[in-house]
């Protein structure tokens, strides 16, 4: 082998960086950060509020810290729909094939990724005002009986607006 092949010639940086990834095996977990770029159009307007994803976990689990008890709960509900939503963004072989969730500083994760240069709303500017936890525990408290998720999904949320409103007009 010739030591002196490449000397002199200039190399992209691109493709320095293509090869030592392929070598270390970094590729998949580089592919999985799309999870974080676009989390916020994947999960909607709300779920970013209350929880971000932090990190990987093994091969295919992603964790995800949660704001409070409740949104946990809540998230927990909809856990596959939020992994389908996730893998329809990634290749096949990358896709992740669970989510577990922590407690944590949302705000604090949002903001990192938004200090490196990502642009978005946060609460203010989406005007939606984080509910009460004391409201929400009594939104979970009314639905619990009910079997159908969606429809006790969609009166805890009625329940909420309708407490939110109500404290505007006093």
């Amino acid at each position: 082998m010739d030591k002196n092949k490449g000397r002199g010639c200039p190399i992209l940086l691109s493709g320095i960086l293509k090869t030592a990834f392929e070598r270390r095996g970094w590729e998949d977990r580089l592919s999985r950060a799309e999870a974080w770029r676009s989390w916020e159009e994947v999960m909607g307007h709300e779920i970013p509020l209350y929880a971000w994803p932090d990190r990987l976990q093994g091969k295919d689990t992603l964790v995800v810290k949660v704001s409070d008890s409740i949104w946990m709960q809540q998230l927990s509900f909809i856990k596959n729909e939020m992994l389908d939503r996730l893998n329809a963004r990634l290749p096949n072989r990358m896709r992740f094939k669970n989510i577990r969730f922590e407690l944590g500083d949302v705000d604090g994760l949002r903001s990192l990724w938004h200090s490196k240069g990502r642009d978005s709303w946060d609460k203010k500017d989406a005007g939606i005002p984080a509910p009460d936890p004391r409201v929400m525990e009594t939104a979970e408290a009314m639905v619990r009986k009910i079997n159908d998720k969606e429809l006790a999904e969609c009166l805890k949320r009625l329940y909420v607006k309708y407490v939110q409103g109500k404290g505007r007009q006093t």
